[in-house]
């Protein structure tokens, strides 16, 4: 029977993925130099919705019971801070039209007048927030995000239209479609990282007061429409030597790509 393991470990704040009994023994050989990275589909694995045991902490967020990861969200203060090792803030859990009835999440609006979190302290343990995990949560205007972060997921803070100067941390990998869709006063001037591979459709469609997008290195995959409706854009800063390439991935905004300057 062959043997199979799948799991993650942890090594100076980043997670490493071992799938095989290989894997491991690299691992424990060379501390880290031989390892499979996540995919997408780990990183959403790790940020699925509520399954299995849970605790409460004293303002009825919910955590999975090793403290790992985050479900839920009925917070009615007006600042709070995740607890440090927490990995992965899961679907849903700021989201305001979803309630939680008997370990279940349920699409509703019930706590829409309850939830008045304005600002959201997430600590650097955290490398996933998972698809809509703040959707439509119009109160929330600050979020110190980790500097660890690798992960956006789908629609993870759209329609955050409060939300002010978000800053995409340079471990970021992978931005889902429409992250950020419809964050009215996210960015002004938006830094893309060079550690960021892919940034799905739609992912700053409707952010209307971005005028300026700096590329810190060439992208993977870029996906359609990236920046609808973001009418002030009016400046696209890219690496030297990529000018063409962006030009393939971004043909609708050509005449707005430039090489950056020796001061960019």
């Amino acid at each position: 029977m062959e043997n199979v393991i799948c799991g993650f470990i942890e090594l100076n704040g980043e997670l490493v993925k071992i799938s095989s009994v290989e894997d491991l023994k690299a691992f424990a050989a060379r501390l880290g130099s031989a390892f499979t990275e996540l995919t997408i589909q780990d990183y959403e694995h790790l940020c699925s919705k509520m399954q299995g045991e849970y605790k409460a902490d004293d303002c009825g967020v919910l955590y999975s019971k090793d403290g790992r990861k985050v479900f839920f969200a009925p917070i009615t203060s007006n600042e709070y801070l995740i607890r440090s090792g927490v990995i992965a803030i899961a679907k849903y859990a700021f989201n305001w039209h979803c309630y939680r009835s008997g370990g279940i999440l349920y699409p509703n609006n019930r706590y829409t007048y309850e939830k008045n979190i304005t600002k959201l302290l997430i600590p650097d343990s955290v490398i996933a927030i998972g698809s809509e995990s703040f959707s439509d949560n119009t109160a929330i205007n600050e979020i110190i995000v980790s500097h660890k972060l690798e992960y956006i997921g789908q629609r993870a803070f759209r329609g955050c239209s409060k939300m002010k100067d978000f800053n995409i941390p340079s471990t970021v990998k992978y931005i889902e479609t429409e992250a950020f869709d419809g964050c009215w006063n996210a960015f002004k001037e938006l830094t893309i990282p060079a550690s960021v591979r892919h940034i799905g459709s739609h992912a700053f469609k409707g952010c209307i007061t971005l005028e300026k997008v700096i590329f810190s290195g060439p992208v993977d995959k870029i996906g359609s429409g990236i920046f609808e409706s973001c009418d002030k854009l009016s400046e696209i800063v890219v690496p030297k030597d990529c000018i063409e390439q962006f030009r393939e991935q971004l043909p609708f905004y050509s005449e707005k790509i430039h090489e950056a300057s020796e001061e960019e």
